[in-house]
């Protein structure tokens, strides 16, 4: 707090700042920024308007002829954060009341996000973390679903995407 004062009438903006004070602090131990950014961003998941979701059928609705510029609208309550160690395992095990393992240094993309009073978060594979980025920031279907290009069967691996965003509730609407 002596660090960062608040900036922000809302004291819940008060700790908007704590993983790069925890970076700073603990150079030794990287991965504590890392999962003090993931704590940051379930905090800021939780408290995003409610918002219904769409439904996966919603998918079948927009035709073929549509679907390649059709875009995505998200709700409120999602996240993809991007972290440069993987501590999904670390998070896991200290809920768990375990003691930490040796740390990840592998980059990890997550998506953190709430459907109701409780918050979740997964680690995304790094095509679907493009592919989800690329929707998030509105782009049409065709370069959502290219991100899976690398894929062996990248239509399959891109509708499955697409049909977990909708089953997770993320999506809350197309724009055709």
């Amino acid at each position: 707090v002596r660090e960062h004062p608040s900036e922000h009438p809302d004291l819940g903006q008060l700790g908007r700042h704590f993983a790069g004070f925890v970076r700073a602090r603990f150079g030794d131990r990287p991965e504590l920024g890392d999962l003090a950014t993931l704590e940051w961003a379930r905090a800021v998941v939780f408290f995003e308007a409610p918002a219904t979701p769409i439904a996966r059928d919603a998918l079948a609705s927009i035709g073929p002829e549509r679907f390649v510029s059709a875009g995505m609208r998200f709700v409120p309550a999602l996240r993809l954060i991007k972290l440069e160690h993987n501590v999904v395992g670390l998070w896991r095990r200290l809920e768990d009341g375990l003691a930490p393992e040796a740390r990840s240094d592998e980059p990890v993309a997550i998506a953190v996000w709430r459907p109701t009073f409780e918050v979740f978060h997964t680690a995304v594979a790094s095509d679907e973390a493009l592919a989800l980025e690329r929707a998030m920031a509105g782009a049409p279907l065709a370069e959502v679903c290219a991100a899976f290009e690398g894929r062996e069967a990248p239509a399959e691996a891109a509708f499955a995407a697409l049909a977990s965003w909708l089953d997770e509730g993320w999506v809350a609407a197309f724009d055709t």
